[in-house]
């Protein structure tokens, strides 16, 4: 995402290294994976973060949240990013860095602490009276279709330009 994002995705296209995108470097001992309703902390009602406020609060799927915090941190300069994936059956190796948390009261207070919120446009109704803290970016898995006109494009300098916009 944004400038060096895209410069990262480019230099591993031309040297035909997925592991950039993948995650996979060929190297990995195949894991059967076992889920059971317990491990997929669907129900989880305890607050995912402490009560501490935050610069950005991200909810999606896993690696868009890892790609999104990348670019807050090294593009946009912000330190203090939290991601929350309401995606509780989400591999766990993709969840290290991120809390789950898939109770829409849970989501709310973690939508309260945070002075900006990057999600789908699905999740601005979490905000009614903070409309002017969230910032809508659509996924096509949720309401995308919906929303396709409005989605920004995220590969290149253009949307660093349109983040700086709408965090400003």
């Amino acid at each position: 995402m944004g400038e060096k994002g895209t410069a990262d995705w480019l230099e591993a296209l031309r040297n035909c290294d997925s592991s950039y995108l993948t995650g996979f470097t060929g190297q990995e001992k195949y894991i059967r994976a076992q889920y059971a309703l317990a491990d997929l902390n669907a129900w989880k009602t305890e607050q995912a973060y402490d009560d501490t406020p935050c610069d950005v609060l991200v909810i999606g799927e896993p690696v868009y949240l890892l790609s999104m915090k990348t670019f807050l941190q090294q593009e946009m300069g912000l330190s203090d990013v939290r991601l929350l994936c309401p995606l509780a059956d989400a591999p766990r190796w993709l969840l290290e860095q991120v809390e789950v948390a898939s109770v829409e009261d849970v989501i709310r207070q973690e939508c309260h602490k945070a002075r900006r919120v990057i999600a789908d446009p699905i999740y601005a109704r979490l905000l009614p009276d903070e409309k002017e803290k969230f910032v809508s970016m659509p996924h096509e898995a949720y309401s995308g279709r919906h929303y396709h006109a409005d989605m920004p494009i995220f590969v290149g300098p253009s949307f660093t330009a349109w983040m700086k916009e709408k965090l400003t």
